[in-house]
């Protein structure tokens, strides 16, 4: 059977800066105990995002033990979290916006003759959202 492995990262600088020979990305291997100190929430983030392969960047000063990486990986999903909290508030920003057009804006109507017979249709149409609908 084969054993997770947490990437971590340790940059030039931080190695310099804190006198260690080592730097760049290494892997660990923790055991049981130390997954189940990770939440389920964390511990599903490392298996099912794409982010699994991720590596993460160790907090400056600090060895490469098992809780730093775990701090490291908290501090991750935090920043998963609120980038996609950001994403979501943009997106009703969107939505909102466009809801407070008029009407006009809406809705177009327009025959289309590209067939020989004249076919008549309504659009609903935003064009800051791109999004379509049509009524025949």
């Amino acid at each position: 059977m084969k054993q997770v492995q947490i990437k971590y990262a340790v940059s030039l600088q931080t190695a310099l800066h804190e006198g260690r020979a080592t730097y760049g990305e290494d892997t660990y291997t923790p055991s049981d105990t130390e997954l189940a100190f990770l939440s389920v929430e964390e511990r599903d983030m490392l298996a099912g995002y794409p982010h699994c392969n991720e590596t993460f960047k160790l907090v400056t000063g600090q060895p490469p033990t098992w809780p730093n990486i775990a701090q490291a990986i908290r501090a991750y999903r935090e920043q998963l979290l609120a980038k996609q909290a950001a994403e979501l508030a943009e997106l009703e920003k969107q939505i909102l916006e466009a809801l407070a057009h008029p009407d006009e804006k809406w809705f177009t109507d327009r025959t289309d003759w590209r067939y020989a017979v004249s076919q008549r249709s309504v659009e609903y149409r935003h064009p800051a959202l791109l999004l379509t609908l049509r009524l025949e």
